[in-house]
């Protein structure tokens, strides 16, 4: 147990077996040589356990939800091997370091600086829902490489952290398959599948955000879930570069506080042809805008000429008062859908 910050330096490895490392709150052990996470180790406090050189995970390892934060966020860069499994459910923080072994996060990972993940990635669903945080609180550009795929049914966000501006995040897939079982959230920053990735967007799963998907150079993209600019509730753009093709189950959520494309309602911009099907849920915040007038027209998605469809599962959502006034159908012309206020019934 460390009662102050220290740190441990070796020629050698520090191998851990069967032991405790413990870091209080508020205090820092820093391991500065090699270290081996070997059987049985045990990971408590609510402090800081830094690690600076390359780390191998021998046998299963979990960094604990309660236990120390997990910095490599140092000067140097870290590299964490395999061959065994390394599970996160705690505070995890990156920063230019690269992840080997297969990997599964179940708690709360941030990249601070531009990483690479070449394990086997899952951002879990259950027990806990994992958090991956693309994210930056300075003026720097931040990537994470995710290099052989993942299974994400947690939630991903490419966001600022404590108010910067100026800053991009970036998430490229560059191989294997991404399968998206939760939330892809690009506050910010872009997005990117490479030319040998591929995108299986599942029902009920939400792409979301106020920045940009660039699937244009995917190997495939299958799209059965939701489609939301800004939040489900707060209205922002979306920008998706090429091809969106929607299936059966996928869905389209518009929210709809005024009539200020992009800050008041949403707006979806497919840099492609979009094909439209499944449902489109129409969210109408009657705080915010309580009395929509005939008349008001909302562009809440515009694409390439040769984009058609429609929403044969339906349009919710489109009641105003019940008796004077309602939301339209989506008109889908050539260029851009349109909801309009018009009247009842």
């Amino acid at each position: 147990m460390v009662d102050n910050d220290l740190t441990i330096t070796t020629a050698g490895a520090i191998t851990t077996t069967s032991g405790t490392l413990t870091a209080p709150s508020g205090r820092i052990l820093r391991l500065d040589g090699l270290v081996e996470i070997g059987t049985g180790t045990v990971f408590t406090g609510t402090g800081t356990l830094r690690l600076a050189n390359t780390v191998t995970v021998s046998t299963p390892a979990i960094f604990p939800s309660g236990g120390p934060t997990i910095d490599l966020n140092t000067a140097t860069a870290v590299t964490v091997n395999g061959p065994a499994l390394l599970t996160n459910r705690g505070l995890m923080l990156l920063s230019a370091d690269v992840i080997d072994a297969p990997f599964i996060n179940e708690g709360r990972v941030i990249v601070q600086g531009s990483s690479t993940i070449n394990g086997a990635f899952t951002n879990a669903g259950t027990p806990t829902v994992g958090l991956l945080q693309v994210a930056t609180s300075i003026n720097v550009a931040v990537t994470l490489t995710v290099a052989n795929g993942m299974t994400n049914a947690g939630t991903i966000e490419l966001t600022t952290l404590g108010g910067a501006g100026g800053s991009t995040q970036a998430l490229n897939i560059t191989t294997a398959a991404i399968v998206n079982q939760g939330t892809m959230d690009a506050e910010s920053g872009t997005l990117t599948l490479a030319a040998t990735a591929t995108l299986d967007h599942q029902a009920g799963a939400f792409v979301q955000g106020n920045g940009t998907f660039d699937i244009s150079s995917a190997a495939s993209v299958t799209f059965n879930g939701f489609v939301v600019p800004g939040t489900n509730g707060t209205a922002g753009t979306l920008r998706i570069q090429g091809n969106l093709s929607m299936g059966a189950t996928a869905g389209f959520i518009i929210d709809i506080a005024g009539t200020t494309q992009g800050t008041q309602y949403d707006h979806l911009i497919v840099n492609g042809v979009m094909t439209v099907n499944g449902t489109m849920q129409i969210v109408w915040d009657n705080t915010a805008f309580p009395s929509p007038t005939i008349g008001d027209s909302f562009q809440v998605a515009t694409y390439n000429t040769g984009s058609s469809g429609s929403f044969p599962s339906g349009v919710t959502g489109r009641t105003i008062d019940g008796s004077t006034r309602q939301f339209s159908l989506p008109s889908i012309n050539a260029t851009n859908m349109v909801v309009s206020v018009v009247a009842f019934p």
